[in-house]
C-alpha cells in the first residue's frame, strides 16, 4: 500500500534480515559441508595410541625410519611393481548393504587405474603439477587363497543383526560383534559396512596391531556402480583411505598450513571439498602457492581428485619395505591348490561392430584367466589374460563372426566350449542420424542399456561423463580413436534425466538421455 508506515517498513526489513540470518546459520541447510567427505582414519589412530600408547612413540620411529631409508635410496633395486592380495568382508544386516561380487570388482579396476596413473581425469592435469604425476607400480588383485591356503574369490560376507557401525574397530574385533581380518601382514583387508557418523571410511596405520589392521568403507562410497552414491561414488574412497594404509597423510598435515611429510606436494591451508575452482591459492610460505586439490590425499569429491605424486610414491614404497614387508613374499594372490579349474558356461554381451565383452562365473583359487578369440574356424587364435572373470576385445572387424574361448590357469585344464558371436554392421538405421548429430542414443529414454553412436572425427580419442540432473558426476571413461559406439548401462541409477558430455580433441558434446 502506498500508505504503509515508516514503522512498518522497518519491521518488515527487520524480519527480511533475521530470517536471512536465520537460513545461513541453521544447521542442516543444502551446503557443500553437508556433502563433505569425512574420513576418520585419524580419529581411529588416536583411538590406538589411546589404547596402545607406544604406537605414539612408534609413529616418531616410523618417520626417522622411512626418512633415513629413504634418503639412503634403498628404493632404487627394489623391482617395478607389486600385486597386493585383497579381501573384502562384506558386513551386512540387509540385502542393499549386501553389494554385488561386480560392485567389488569395480573397487579393485578402480584402485588398479588410480594408483597407476591409468584413470581417464589425469590428462586434466595442471601443467605446474604434470612432471610429478606418478605411476605407483602398486597392483590390487583379489585373493585367490585364504590364510590357510584354500581357494577363495577373495569376497566374504557376514550376515549381521547390528544395522550401523561406529567409527573404530568393533568391526574387526569378534568380542564385540565384528569379523576378524585375515593375516595383516600378507592381504590388505577392505570392510564394507553401514558406517556411523556419516563416515566414508577410516583406516589403520602402518604399525597398527594385526588384529585391527584394514580399511573399512561405506557401502555407499564403495566401488563405482551399485549402492554408491554421488559425489562419492566412482571409489576415490578406498584410494583416499588404502593410500593412509599405506603412510600416507592428509595433503594439509591435519593442521593450518600442516605438513603431509612429502617433498613434492604443495602446502595445504586446509581440508578442500567439492570441486575447488582452478588455481586455489594460499599464503602458507609467505608468497602464492597453489593447492594440488586434485591429490587423492585431499578431501574433495571423487570426480575432482585423480593423483598421486612421485614424494607419496616414494613414501608407499618405503612403508611397505619398513612396515609391510610382508606382502612382498604373500601367496595370497596366487593359484590356490584344490582350486575350481573347469568353467561354468562363458556369455558374451555388449556387442557393437569393433568391441565385444566377454564374461564367466569366477572361479574360487584361480589367479588368471586366459582368452583366446579368432574368427569363427580361421587362422590363429589371439590371446589375452585377466584376472577378472570378464574380458573387453577390441579392434574386432565389423559384420564378422567370431569365436571365444577361456581357460583357467590350470596347467592340464582345457578350454571352455567355444561361444560365437557376430559383430555389428559399420552401416545401421541410425548411419543418418549420426551424421546429423555428433551423439546419437538408441533406444532413449531407456530401460536399462542404451546403444551411444559416435560421430565426428573417428581418428581422436574421446571421453564419456554421465551427470544425473543434480550435476553429480555418475561415470566417466576413456575411449580409444576409431570407437563407433559404447553401450550405456542405466540399471543401477534412479529414474530421471541424465546428460552424457563427450568431450573429443578439445570440443564438448552434451546428450540428454531420459531413464
Amino acid at each position: 500500500s502506498k500508505h504503509t508506515s515508516k514503522h512498518d517498513k522497518k519491521h518488515t526489513l527487520l524480519s527480511i534480515i533475521i530470517l536471512l540470518i536465520f537460513t545461513f546459520l541453521r544447521p542442516n541447510t543444502l551446503s557443500a559441508q553437508a556433502d563433505a567427505r569425512a574420513c576418520h582414519a585419524n580419529h581411529v589412530h588416536e583411538q590406538h595410541i589411546a589404547e596402545y600408547p607406544h604406537l605414539k612413540l612408534d609413529k616418531e620411529t616410523f618417520e626417522k625410519e622411512l626418512r633415513q631409508y629413504m634418503q639412503a635410496g634403498h628404493l632404487q633395486t627394489r623391482g617395478a611393481n607389486i600385486t597386493i592380495p585383497v579381501v573384502v568382508h562384506i558386513v551386512h544386516s540387509n540385502e542393499t548393504e549386501n553389494v554385488s561380487d561386480a560392485q567389488v570388482r569395480s573397487q579393485i579396476e578402480v584402485l588398479n587405474k588410480d594408483f597407476n596413473k591409468a584413470n581417464s581425469e589425469v590428462a586434466s592435469t595442471p601443467s605446474v603439477f604434470a612432471d610429478v604425476v606418478a605411476d605407483c607400480g602398486i597392483y590390487f588383485q583379489l585373493a585367490t587363497r585364504d590364510p590357510q591356503g584354500k581357494p577363495t574369490t577373495g569376497i566374504v560376507r557376514y550376515g549381521t543383526t547390528k544395522t550401523v557401525w561406529a567409527v573404530g574397530d568393533d568391526i574387526k574385533v569378534p568380542s564385540k560383534g565384528g569379523f576378524a581380518p585375515w593375516a595383516a601382514s600378507k592381504y590388505l583387508n577392505i570392510y564394507v559396512a553401514n558406517l556411523a557418523s556419516k563416515s566414508l571410511g577410516f583406516s589403520s596405520f602402518p604399525g597398527a596391531p594385526d588384529n585391527v589392521d584394514g580399511v573399512v568403507i561405506s557401502y555407499k562410497a564403495f566401488g563405482s556402480m551399485g549402492t554408491a552414491v554421488s559425489p562419492y561414488n566412482l571409489g576415490r574412497t578406498a584410494v583416499h583411505e588404502v593410500g593412509h594404509w599405506l603412510g600416507m597423510y592428509h595433503i594439509w598435515g591435519d593442521a593450518d598450513c600442516g605438513n603431509d611429510q612429502v617433498e613434492d606436494t604443495p602446502v595445504h591451508k586446509k581440508q578442500n571439498g567439492g570441486c575447488p575452482a582452478y588455481p586455489l591459492i594460499n599464503n602458507c610460505t609467505g608468497g602464492r602457492t597453489i593447492e594440488m586439490t586434485m591429490n587423492f590425499m585431499d578431501y574433495v569429491y571423487d570426480n575432482c581428485m585423480y593423483l598421486f605424486t612421485n614424494g607419496q610414491k616414494t613414501r608407499m614404497w618405503a612403508t611397505m619395505e619398513k612396515r609391510r614387508s610382508g606382502l612382498f613374499t604373500s601367496d595370497g594372490a596366487q593359484a590356490a591348490i584344490g582350486r575350481i579349474c573347469t568353467l561354468k558356461t562363458i556369455e558374451v554381451k555388449n556387442i557393437d561392430a569393433k568391441t565385444a565383452f566377454v564374461q564367466w562365473e569366477a572361479n574360487a583359487g584361480v589367479a588368471k584367466y586366459i582368452v583366446e578369440y579368432r574368427e569363427n574356424g580361421q587362422g590363429i587364435w589371439k590371446i589375452k589374460e585377466t584376472q577378472m572373470p570378464y574380458i573387453q576385445l577390441d579392434t574386432l572387424k565389423n559384420n564378422m563372426t567370431y569365436e571365444a574361448r577361456v581357460k583357467t590357469d590350470c596347467m592340464s585344464t582345457a578350454y571352455s566350449n567355444s561361444v560365437k558371436f557376430t559383430t555389428a554392421k559399420e552401416q545401421n538405421n541410425l548411419t543418418a542420424a549420426v551424421k546429423k548429430e555428433i551423439l546419437v542414443a538408441a533406444p532413449n529414454p531407456v530401460q536399462t542399456v542404451t546403444q551411444l553412436l559416435i560421430g565426428g572425427d573417428q581418428t581422436k580419442p574421446f571421453t564419456l561423463t554421465i551427470y544425473d540432473a543434480n550435476g553429480f558426476q555418475k561415470m566417466t571413461e576413456s575411449y580409444k580413436a576409431d570407437t563407433p559406439s559404447v553401450f550405456l548401462d542405466f540399471s543401477s541409477y534412479p529414474q530421471g534425466m541424465y546428460f552424457v558430455v563427450m568431450v573429443k580433441n578439445g570440443s564438448r558434446v552434451v546428450k540428454k538421455i531420459v531413464h
